[in-house]
């Protein structure tokens, strides 16, 4: 689904002009990034000289690719390398580019880096991001979202991208795949994607944008730049807020919530700090499965009353559910109930508050000290599709009630939850409303020391530290009836023998049965990440050589609740809770801990100061996570092997930058359930490819 903020909008981005320059604010809008008019002429590819970048020299340039740009993410001191002698694969997007790329969403963006796929798996947030190369599944296990060079979550989960919004605070993207991602941070040899925010101006500086949406809703974007003080220290206020009803409109608000965004940072002679807080609570209708009538291969439709397009299973009827989770054992009871909002869907409140501090010792000395912590809340609630579906309200009620053991030929009676009497051929469909909601905490320091022993040589050494735990509470055992049509109503289904009355669903159209693994969940699990890092760099004529061996240690414990299933009020006629699952006192708990290392080496040769060659191998891991050792306690280590060579190409007429790769994966965990036992296996794979980026610029003004 194509988030609402960009599907037909009618945008207006403009200068508060008369009220900001009448209190000495500059106002207006970035000009859009022009194409760089020709390459430098000289040879000399070392970058940066070792002194701090500032927060106006460290802004990628307004053109398009340039191979004498320099970016962070990766390099192993904060002056970081530039693109020409960068032996890996990194795309840069400024601020004008991305509102240029039009996002749906943070997952969206790195489609810009070559060989990634970010599939929107309902809304917003959640996508399964495919890493070309690396073999994945579901979620995003090879693609790690940073802010300001450090992980927003150091574990792979289903709620990253969730923790992220674009809005006029980010002043430019940088994605990096493979290479030395190896050796900094959690490691992940995949795709790292690092935000890099806006900051603060010595002017006072801003801008405002209104957008409205055709679909009914507006979005209200800002950025404040000023000095704090006098004595040079810039601070910056910006964000969003937004509602809309959404193309799928749910006849609730399908997205409402914002966020703030505040930095402080400081420019000394020798160095320089940032600190930054950012708070967000934005929540998003996640839309799953939906009907389209197939009635020949390869004949597709509309199923009547649904469009795939503009459909949704959210309505006023089925917002608000109570879902029995706590059973009762004496006659006439009534189980405890969850109330759950359909209308919260998929989002997050999360406050993150970090900063990084860079300096220049002198004598050859240099260091750079990241650190974050984030805390908050991270909630699911979605419909996902269940059963034959649709088919008509006779064929569920026959299906249903055999299903549970009923006698045939008893007498049904079904109603709308809202009043009326819906006909036996109505077509319905069978929904799983489900909630889950995650309490993630994280904080970890990431500290650079450097020293250049002789001229264009620099030893780096370094450590990265994160403590990081997460709590689930997820219920999604419940399935309700609906009718197969967008905003629909639920339907309550009873059946009688004359003297008996059994009930297959409760008064909102909800039922349970065939209890499996996770229908209730309670889990809460920490782990803690220790990594220690050497890297060395060497600029010898033409040739730029690196290497970095890095050493990790994981320890994770956790524990998940036991469960139990069967009635959950002592009450035979009661059918839609007799086979339940519900959390019962007790629990499994799970440890492990394990060390791994990881290495890389790469050479760059530039030819000029617009061409040049690389060559890269390493070696990486991917540490289990709590859903591996809950499979298999005993799951090893998964390790990557990578090879690539890259070919970088500038001039003014075409940015070229294409790598060729093999990858080699070992102890790759794989579980199925057999009818009698869980299977755990281990197994390889090789893959190999080509990832091309270029920007033609025929001729002026045009790429």
């Amino acid at each position: 689904m194509r988030h609402a903020d960009r599907i037909n909008r009618v945008a207006l981005v403009a200068a508060i002009g008369a009220a900001l320059m009448a209190s000495g604010v500059q106002a207006g809008v970035a000009a859009e990034a022009q194409p760089q008019a020709a390459v430098e002429s000289t040879t000399n590819t070392k970058p940066a000289a070792k002194k701090p970048a500032s927060k106006t020299a460290n802004q990628p340039p307004k053109g398009a690719q340039t191979l004498s740009q320099i970016v962070v993410t990766g390099a192993p001191t904060y002056s970081g390398v530039t693109r020409l002698a960068a032996s890996f694969s990194i795309t840069s997007l400024t601020r004008d580019q991305i509102k240029e790329a039009n996002p749906i969403s943070v997952a969206d963006l790195l489609k810009q880096s070559p060989g990634v796929y970010p599939e929107s798996s309902g809304g917003q947030t959640g996508a399964n991001i495919e890493v070309a190369g690396f073999p994945s599944d579901s979620g995003s296990p090879f693609a790690t979202f940073e802010l300001e060079g450090m992980p927003l979550f150091p574990r792979w989960s289903y709620f990253e991208d969730a923790m992220l919004r674009l809005d006029d605070t980010i002043n430019h993207v940088e994605m990096l795949q493979g290479g030395p991602s190896v050796l900094y941070g959690i490691g992940q040899p995949g795709l790292i994607g690092n935000f890099i925010l806006r900051q603060g101006t010595t002017v006072p500086s801003g801008d405002v944008g209104l957008t409205w949406l055709s679909e009914g809703g507006e979005r209200l974007d800002g950025f404040v730049g000023f000095p704090v003080g006098k004595n040079g220290w810039v601070g910056s206020i910006g964000g969003f807020w937004r509602q809309s009803d959404g193309v799928r409109d749910p006849q609730f608000k399908a997205d409402k919530g914002g966020q703030l965004t505040l930095t402080l940072a400081k420019d000394f002679d020798n160095g320089s700090v940032l600190f930054y807080a950012r708070a967000l609570r934005d929540h998003n209708q996640f839309v799953t499965d939906t009907p389209i009538y197939n009635p020949a291969p390869g004949k597709f439709s509309d199923w009547p009353g649904f469009s795939p397009l503009t459909g949704t299973f959210g309505s006023r009827a089925d917002q608000h559910q109570a879902w029995q989770v706590t059973p009762c054992y004496t006659a006439g009871c009534t189980p405890g109930a969850y109330n759950a909002d359909m209308g919260i869907g998929r989002g997050g409140s999360i406050r993150v508050v970090g900063g990084h501090i860079d300096f220049d010792l002198g004598d050859g000395w240099s260091l750079s000290d990241k650190f974050q912590a984030i805390g908050g809340y991270m909630p699911q609630f979605a419909f996902f599709s269940t059963g034959q579906n649709p088919e008509t309200l006779g064929q569920f009620i026959s299906d249903t009630a055999s299903s549970f053991g009923l006698p045939a030929g008893l007498a049904a009676t079904a109603q709308y939850t809202t009043g009326g009497t819906p006909s036996m051929n109505e077509q319905v469909t069978v929904q799983n409303p489900e909630s889950i909601l995650e309490h993630p905490r994280s904080i970890g320091n990431e500290f650079h020391i450097n020293k250049e022993l002789f001229d264009g040589n620099t030893l780096t050494a370094g450590s990265y530290i994160a403590f990081f735990s997460d709590t689930l509470v997820g219920h999604e055992g419940w399935n309700q009836l609906l009718q197969a049509k967008t905003n629909p109503t639920p339907i309550s289904v009873s059946l009688s023998d004359g003297t008996h009355t059994y009930a297959l669903t409760d008064s909102q159209g909800l039922f349970s049965q065939n209890p499996q693994s996770w229908m209730e969940d309670t889990e809460k699990w920490h782990e803690s990440t220790m990594a220690f890092f050497l890297t060395d760099t060497w600029q010898l004529g033409k040739w730029w050589l690196s290497g970095g061996v890095r050493f990790q240690h994981n320890r994770l414990g956790g524990w998940l609740q036991n469960t139990s299933s069967g009635d959950m009020d002592a009450n035979p006629y009661t059918v839609y809770n007799n086979q339940s699952e519900f959390l019962v006192p007790g629990s499994t708990t799970y440890t492990y801990s394990k060390s791994a290392p990881a290495w890389t080496l790469g050479a760059t040769y530039a030819f000029n100061n617009h061409m040049s060659a690389y060559a890269r191998v390493n070696d990486g891991i991917f540490m289990p996570g709590f859903d591996d050792i809950y499979n298999n306690p005993d799951v090893t280590v998964e390790k990557i092997h990578n090879m690539e060579v890259g070919f970088k190409y500038q001039a003014p007429w075409i940015f070229l930058d294409v790598s060729a790769y093999r990858r080699l994966f070992y102890g790759i965990p794989y579980t199925f359930q057999s009818p009698t036992e869980i299977i755990n296996l281990l197994y390889g794979s090789a893959t190999k490819g080509v990832d091309l980026q270029a920007v033609l610029r025929p001729f002026a003004h045009f790429s």
